[in-house]
């Protein structure tokens, strides 16, 4: 996700970029798509909200977030969070897909992953977001990721 400014103001955008290299490895065609657009304008779309977070290993305890990714989540402030005192969790129906997809990940090597969730908050509310992985592979065997989270209400 990132923010473009345009003619009528600032706009969030949801894209994914890809290349297809040849075997030098010089890349020969790129291709994408853009999943939606929003007008992030004062008083126009004020519900959307990017956070960002880091943890060790995939679905660690603990992991550190940002003070937007905070207000995401309904929790007190930025800083390390302990998973389990968080009062929200993945929608029933994406929990396996998410987790299978960054095992798989994981296991080819990817250096990164987006994948779209939905959010079960703490009053019942369901949002959609989207999960930018970057994954950092340590000589001991774990996997640090940093990530980027958007949330559209």
């Amino acid at each position: 996700a990132f923010r473009v400014v345009t003619p009528r103001g600032v706009e969030l955008v949801n894209a994914s970029v890809y290349a297809i290299r040849n075997e030098d490895g010089r890349v020969t065609k790129v291709y994408g798509f853009r999943v939606q657009a929003l007008d992030c304008r004062p008083g126009n779309n004020t519900e959307v909200r990017v956070g960002h977070w880091e943890e060790d290993d995939y679905e660690s305890p603990f992991f550190t977030i940002d003070e937007e990714f905070a207000r995401i989540l309904g929790v007190p402030g930025p800083g390390l969070v302990k998973r389990d005192d968080v009062d929200w969790h993945r929608h029933p129906d994406d929990v396996l897909r998410v987790r299978k997809e960054c095992e798989t990940a994981v296991a080819e090597k990817r250096e990164s992953l987006t994948t779209d969730v939905r959010l079960v908050l703490g009053d019942g509310e369901v949002v959609w977001g989207r999960a930018e992985r970057r994954f950092d592979y340590r000589e001991d065997g774990t996997v640090h990721i940093k990530g980027t989270f958007s949330v559209f209400r």
